[in-house]
């Protein structure tokens, strides 16, 4: 197995227990070289007395010790020996730009908060590392006890949802990369059919009949379940080596209700998705989309960017560093 360089990113509190027990099992799995950063939010000193300057420097500097501390006993959790990088500043920015420097295969974060009502599982950092970094992301859930055992890909047909079909083969590329190291045996595809228009089309403003709309449902969903079976057919031949299994489920529905109740009922433990274009995942994290449906997952991203993808973060700017 081909080494890979996994860089895992430390916020002050994130939990580490999670994130550390996920990178020592990747390291696990194969050869890898991890680098580990953190790093330090900047206390604002802009409107602060000289009094309170000064207290802001001294808790600035609690929390970098705090910070390094915590970094030492991440490392001491792996199974090999990581470099350690401490770093200030916007969080999600300094991650993507360490990424990109460093030549990462793969960013590995802990989610900011526990998938319980009503806090979000993914804080803003998570969802600006999700949408603007151009190496994958993979976040980690808090309560993530083991190795993944179901993974699922949320896979679009390209001619819809403006991906590519180079897209898709990064995206199962990744999944199957991923199953090999963690002893996975099936790997799921999911695809998700929202028929356009389709509220419309049930109103009596359309003039369609109850059963022009059921039938030109019905032809949607035949289009989408050929398409998935052709889909399966092409990994299972495409990775035929490997032994892995493929099986699949097709949902009729919108993303922002389907997809967080499949995750569900498909006991995921890592979720697959591709992301197309700077805005997100289309159909997934478009405009307010995004913070319906991306609150909701209980389970842990793997996001994947298409070849070429260029962030708008780029580490040619001023600012990267302790």
């Amino acid at each position: 197995m081909n080494e890979m360089h996994i860089l895992a990113a430390v916020d002050f509190d994130d939990d580490i227990d999670a994130l550390a027990n996920a990178v020592a099992l990747w390291a696990k799995g194969g050869a890898s070289r991890i680098t580990i950063i953190g790093i330090a939010p900047q206390l604002n000193l802009s409107i602060a007395n000289n009094k309170n300057a000064t207290r802001i420097r001294r808790a600035q500097a609690a929390l970098i010790d705090d910070l390094k501390q915590r970094l030492a006993e991440f490392a001491a959790q792996l199974h090999v020996a990581p470099e350690i990088e401490l770093l200030s500043g916007r969080v999600a920015d300094q991650i993507i730009k360490a990424a990109v420097l460093h030549n990462a295969d793969l960013v590995v974060k802990a989610a900011d908060r526990r998938a319980v009502e009503p806090s979000p599982l993914f804080g803003a950092v998570e969802k600006k590392l999700l949408r603007k970094s151009p190496v994958p992301v993979w976040i980690v859930r808090p309560e993530t006890p083991g190795p993944p055992q179901s993974l699922v890909v949320a896979v679009d047909r390209p001619e819809l949802k403006g991906g590519t079909d180079e897209l898709a083969a990064s995206l199962l590329d990744n999944a199957v990369a991923f199953a090999l190291r963690f002893g996975v045996k099936k790997v799921k595809l999911l695809h998700i059919c929202s028929v356009i228009g389709a509220s419309f089309l049930a109103s009596p403003r359309s003039g369609w009949s109850p059963e022009e709309v059921e039938e030109h449902v019905e032809e949607c969903r035949w289009q989408a379940q050929h398409w998935l079976d052709d889909f399966q057919a092409k990994a299972t031949t495409r990775y035929k080596q490997t032994g892995l299994a493929f099986s699949q489920r097709l949902i009729m529905g919108e993303a922002r209700q389907a997809l967080p109740t499949a995750i569900k009922d498909l006991e995921t433990d890592v979720l697959f998705i591709g992301s197309a274009n700077r805005s997100g995942v289309p159909g997934l994290l478009i405009g307010n989309t995004a913070e319906s449906v991306i609150d909701r997952l209980e389970c842990s991203v793997y996001v994947v960017k298409p070849k070429g993808f260029v962030s708008v973060i780029s580490p040619a700017v001023e600012g990267y560093g302790p």
